[in-house]
Order: C-alpha cells, then sequence, then structure tokens
C-alpha cells in the first residue's frame, strides 16, 4: 500500500501491510465511523504442504495505523518502506517493539469474490462467495457482521449462509449493499 501525499503530488513510501508470505488478492477499503478499514484476501500453504491451502478474509484498521504512527521507518539497501510496528514498553518497563498484524473477518478455502459494507449506523457486513473443490464453481454465499472492538480485539458473528445454488448452478461476482438496517 502507499499513501498518496495531496501537497507534494506524490505517492510516499511504500507500506509493508504484512511479514506473512503468501498470495494477496482484492484489496478493498471499508470506512466505519472514524476509522478505514483495508481488507484482502490471503491465501498460504499450511506447512509447505502443496496440497494444505489454508485462506481467509484478513483485515486491517489502517487509518488508526497511521494516526497514531504505528509504523516503522526500513531501510534495506537501497530500498525505504514502513512496516506496521512501533516501540513501546510493557508492563516491567522495558522496550519492545509491537507489530501491528492482519485480524482474521472470516476464513474461508479458496477466495472466490467478496464484499464489504457498511450500514448508516456504522455495522460492516462482509459477504462471500466460496467454490466447490469438485466443481470450482462458486455454490454458496456466506455472510457475517462486525461484532465491534473489545479488549481482546475485533471480534466477528460467525460465518452465516445466505443461499446456496442448485446442483449446476454457480454465483458469479457478488453484490451487496445495506439499507437501514436491512441486507
Amino acid at each position: 500500500m502507499q499513501i498518496y501525499d495531496f501537497d507534494r503530488n506524490i505517492f510516499t513510501h511504500v507500506i509493508k501491510l504484512t511479514n506473512g508470505t503468501g498470495v494477496y488478492t482484492q484489496p478493498k477499503f471499508a470506512c466505519s465511523g472514524d476509522s478505514t478499514y483495508l481488507f484482502f484476501g490471503t491465501t498460504r500453504r499450511v506447512d509447505g504442504d502443496l496440497e494444505n491451502i489454508q485462506g481467509e478474509i484478513d483485515y486491517l484498521n489502517i487509518s488508526d495505523a497511521i494516526k497514531n504512527e504505528y509504523y516503522t521507518l526500513v531501510k534495506a539497501g537501497e530500498r525505504e518502506y514502513y512496516e506496521l510496528s512501533y516501540e513501546a514498553q510493557d508492563a516491567e518497563g522495558n522496550d519492545t517493539t509491537i507489530n501491528i498484524e492482519p485480524q482474521t473477518a472470516m476464513p474461508t478455502e479458496d477466495i472466490e469474490d467478496y464484499e464489504v459494507t457498511v450500514s448508516e449506523d456504522g455495522r460492516m457486513y462482509l459477504f462471500r462467495s466460496e467454490k466447490d473443490k469438485e466443481t470450482g464453481t462458486s455454490a454458496q454465499i456466506n455472510a457475517a457482521y462486525f461484532l465491534g472492538d473489545n479488549n481482546e480485539g475485533a471480534a466477528w458473528s460467525n460465518g452465516l449462509k445466505i443461499t446456496e445454488a442448485a446442483e449446476g448452478e454457480y454465483y458469479t461476482g457478488i453484490g451487496a449493499t445495506v439499507i437501514g438496517d436491512s441486507i
């Protein structure tokens, strides 16, 4: 990700969003209240196994990290970029590095498509279609909603299957909107 500096009409340093290895796809932003969240699909091998693939839809409260300056400039040779980390003191008063890690909104085996939408009162809803392993088509659509932040971090509802295609049918693309408090 890069931040655009409108005063200077340039893109600034690259911001590294994750330290993990994997495939990151379909970045999408959602604004709720004073926070802007960056969502993205993540797919990675489990323990390096080519047959064991894990996927999920992850997100970061990117405005919180930027507003609070939770980033550190890293220089690697001629490259410069920011990591989402900052220095703080632990309970014993020792200096420690705090890494801002993406949170998982919804696990999925194979991300086909997803959509994030926000209601007028700031509630975020996440919709996703999931591929059927045997046919390779999107056979069902699931949804979850953001429960909010608490002392243990952010929480999402369990996934709810909204619909499932009849045999031989499948979904392409996904779109959702919230009107008032209804999906």
